[in-house]
């Protein structure tokens, strides 16, 4: 039997060796971890997705990232391509299993658990084709940004559960001005996003605090997932890196898309102070790197 991640199930068309437009990382990672898992739970044969796509918006932005997918991922000689992919996806449908269906959840697309999780990271890891760019940020705060093609709108919006929505920059510079306080240090933080640095700059210019991009987006959430906090966006690729490294997490009120069950996931509003569990959890996961 046979597995195969279907990208263009959402958005773009598929044509085997690329894609035109469709989904970001965060999305087509949903498809892939599902054909992932059953593959490992039913000894079947993955069939490598096609990951390289054509789009212009990263382009018309600037982004770093231009979001192409297809220097992310090597087939590693277990996943199946060329000719027999062709053969299979077109003469020998019936023996195949698409994952075409997008989950806007992980507990919906049926991932949630560490065992899953670690398969799914392990096999991330093994297919990684740059894994040297990714880095150890196990003492630091990682922060996500989400920028880009979001929507920028008002924070009662937010609150509102809006989806595809940008946490405004002054929140996340407040929120970790919050964690140094409380804890009494000035903790090393990380910056990610696919925004500009003048877009970014609230942040940036705060003390030991550092943009960071790992080569491309794949590298950038499993660098994320070695850190101990999150200051999260609402997007997928902030729930991809706290899936996969299990981490506590802070996000801005209505923008938590679901929980996974680590230390502590919590929301917190501009003008809200940490509950002194979260302190402490906080204060034990940084006093134990000194």
């Amino acid at each position: 039997m046979y597995v195969y991640p279907k990208f263009d199930a959402i958005d773009g068309y598929d044509l085997g060796f690329v894609r035109l437009g469709g989904p970001g990382l965060g999305n087509l990672l949903m498809f892939y971890a599902q054909a992932i898992s059953y593959a490992n739970e039913h000894d079947a044969k993955l069939i490598h997705p096609t990951w390289p796509s054509l789009k212009l918006g990263p382009y018309i932005r600037r982004e770093k990232d231009k979001r192409f997918y297809g220097d992310l991922f090597k087939s590693n000689g277990d996943e199946i391509t060329g000719l027999k992919k062709f053969w299979l996806l077109l003469f020998s449908r019936k023996n195949v299993i698409m994952f075409d269906r997008y989950y806007g959840s992980m507990g919906d697309a049926g991932l949630l658990g560490r065992e899953k999780a670690t398969v799914i990271r392990n096999h991330l890891m093994k297919h990684n084709a740059h894994p040297e760019y990714i880095r150890d940020i196990h003492d630091t705060i990682a922060i996500h940004v989400r920028l880009g093609d979001f929507f920028r709108v008002d924070e009662a919006t937010l609150k509102n559960k809006a989806e595809n929505s940008s946490t405004p920059v002054y929140w996340y510079a407040k929120t970790l001005t919050k964690i140094r306080s409380a804890l009494g240090k000035n903790i090393r933080a990380c910056v990610f996003s696919d925004g500009t640095d003048e877009e970014l700059a609230l942040l940036l210019k705060l003390d030991n605090c550092e943009r960071v991009f790992c080569g491309n987006a794949l590298n950038d959430i499993l660098t994320i997932a070695t850190a101990p906090v999150l200051l999260a966006s609402g997007s997928t690729f902030s729930n991809w890196a706290r899936y996969l490294g299990n981490m506590s997490a802070i996000f801005f009120p209505g923008q938590m898309q679901e929980r996974f069950g680590s230390d502590f996931e919590i929301e917190l509003d501009n003008d809200e102070d940490f509950s002194e569990e979260v302190i402490q959890k906080l204060r034990f996961k940084f006093d134990s790197l000194t």
